[in-house]
């Protein structure tokens, strides 16, 4: 075990524009030219205030998302006692790791829907193309499902949407996404 160090200094946590959550993700960077004898003490951290479930890199940018933030205990009940009825998207994380010495926070943006996994997203030629679900084809009120493409760019200090294919698959969820090159394939299934 090697010397201890802090993850990220204060001026390295980063808060995205909307709340995220009371969790903290933080990318490191650790320097392994030593050998992993100096642990910690040689890290550089970055952070953001906000949860962490996928996670997808290009050479340049490593992309953390999760589910967003609902404050559940605040939202009211239906009138016949059934739980609210609640769209539920996803916010995604940009930090630039194309600096081989420490990571560094970017900016955050929110896609409507959930995603699959870390294949559903991608970067190509400077944008993030996600691919997400709306509503859901098994709990009755959450309205008919939908698969969409969305494409995000940096824009007025967020990762914001640029375009966008919706109306995929209706009734289903995706079930499987690959991107290569100018190409996107999206399969959804009931």
């Amino acid at each position: 075990q090697g010397p201890e160090g802090k993850l990220l200094s204060c001026e390295d946590a980063h808060a995205p524009n909307t709340f995220s959550g009371f969790g903290m993700v933080a990318v490191v960077t650790v320097d392994l030219s030593e050998g992993v004898g100096a642990g910690l003490a040689s890290a550089a951290g970055t952070g953001v205030l906000a949860g962490g479930q996928t996670v997808y890199a290009s050479p340049e940018h490593l992309y953390v998302a999760a589910p967003e933030w609902i404050d559940w205990a605040a939202l009211e009940q239906e009138s016949d006692g059934t739980p609210p009825q609640v769209s539920q998207g996803t916010d995604i994380h940009r930090f630039a790791i194309d600096d081989p010495g420490r990571a560094t926070y970017e900016l955050s943006g929110h896609v409507d829907g959930t995603l699959l996994n870390q294949f559903a997203m991608d970067e190509h030629d400077g944008y993030l193309r996600v691919a997400t679900t709306t509503g859901s084809p098994w709990v009755e009120g959450q309205g008919e499902s939908e698969s969409h493409v969305v494409v995000l760019a940096p824009g007025d200090g967020a990762l914001t949407e640029v375009g966008r294919v919706s109306g995929l698959g209706r009734g289903e969820s995706i079930h499987s996404v690959r991107f290569m090159g100018d190409v996107g394939y999206v399969v959804t299934f009931e």
